[in-house]
């Protein structure tokens, strides 16, 4: 009988091997990965299946928090973590889907909206150093969705967190799911569709014009 692929783990059940994978992954520690074909394919078919990226509007780190839907497995990375930046940056996203959670921020704290945009501008920007496309939900959580006051009136926080996405290109599949009720009536479903058009097209970096584009309630996109 041939020597399993797998080794001295071979003999461990499933459900202990993926103890211990849970425990080096919650680590960080991916080293690994790069020990053998069949110990790789056992872990990133879970891995790489659904990760949850949670956004909120407070100042503390965690700057964000990704977990793993089908490994019990989740990272916290600080704004300041270049390493975990690059990491990021570096996941497989075709084998990869993303749900975004974006947490709405206090209508009586307006630094909060803007910190959000910050946080959601640069994970954006780090999404974006990766080439292979990825499928992303937006899940925007929360029951306040109007902070600023506009020249034109009220803008629907929506929209302002939402921009930096229209930044992203290699983008598979794209959905903005409404956590509220409320969320779903205030949001401006033009403009979430007109960006999400925008993304999947590939806008920002090959000029596609769509068909309301040129409206003017869109015309700073």
């Amino acid at each position: 009988m041939p020597p399993s692929p797998l080794g001295q783990l071979d003999i461990l059940p499933q459900e202990l091997r993926l103890l211990i994978w849970e425990d080096l992954l919650t680590a960080r520690s991916l080293a690994i990965l790069r020990t053998s074909q069949a110990i790789y394919r056992e872990i990133t078919e879970r891995l790489y299946d659904t990760f949850d990226i949670h956004i909120s509007p407070i100042f503390e780190d965690p700057w964000l928090k990704i977990s793993s839907r089908r490994l019990r497995v989740s990272w916290f990375i600080n704004e300041r973590d270049c390493v975990a930046h690059l990491r990021l940056a570096r996941i497989p996203y075709s084998k990869v889907k993303l749900v975004v959670h974006i947490y709405a921020p206090d209508p009586k704290d307006p630094g909060q909206l803007i910190l959000l945009w910050q946080k959601i501008d640069k994970f954006s920007e780090i999404l974006n150093r990766a080439d292979d496309a990825r499928d992303e939900n937006e899940d925007l959580e929360g029951s306040y969705w109007n902070t600023l006051m506009c020249p034109t009136g009220i803008q629907v926080d929506i929209n302002i967190v939402f921009l930096p996405f229209c930044r992203m290109s290699n983008v598979k599949s794209l959905q903005v799911i409404p956590d509220t009720r409320n969320m779903n009536e205030v949001a401006d479903r033009g403009f979430v569709n007109y960006a999400c058009d925008f993304i999947l097209d590939d806008g920002l970096t090959t000029s596609n014009d769509k068909a309301f584009s040129r409206h003017p309630q869109y015309r700073d996109i």
